[in-house]
């Protein structure tokens, strides 16, 4: 990945404020909806997924964004589990709609792989 834009960088800030505040309980997190998370999140991923799509930005830099954030999420997790976070609004890898996420990132990035290898 040659460099990272600045909305790059907010994409993956976004990432990490929604997971912080679904893995640790914080006064903010009372007023905020678990689902509002959720979707949230949902919303986000799907817009990193496909906003390189419509700029002048190669096939192969897309790709290698898309991997980039979804080991970024996948690890993201596994930190916040680790140190003793525990999801309110069900983004861990037992729950269906991280798991469809992943899945969707995993297709995209398949997609992506297959159009650039041709």
């Amino acid at each position: 990945m040659a460099h990272l834009t600045s909305r790059d960088y907010t994409i993956l800030a976004i990432y990490t404020v929604i997971l912080l505040l679904d893995y640790f309980d914080f006064q903010l997190t009372a007023f905020i909806p678990d689902v509002v998370l959720m979707w949230g999140f949902a919303g986000v991923v799907l817009y990193s997924l496909n906003y390189k799509k419509y700029q002048k930005v190669d096939d192969e830099e897309i790709m290698k964004w898309q991997i980039f954030s979804t080991v970024y999420i996948v690890v993201v997790i596994i930190i916040f589990y680790l140190i003793g976070g525990r999801t309110g609004a069900g983004l861990f890898f037992n729950e269906g709609m991280l798991i469809f996420i992943l899945l969707l990132s995993f297709f995209e990035i398949f997609i992506r792989w297959r159009k650039w290898e041709v």
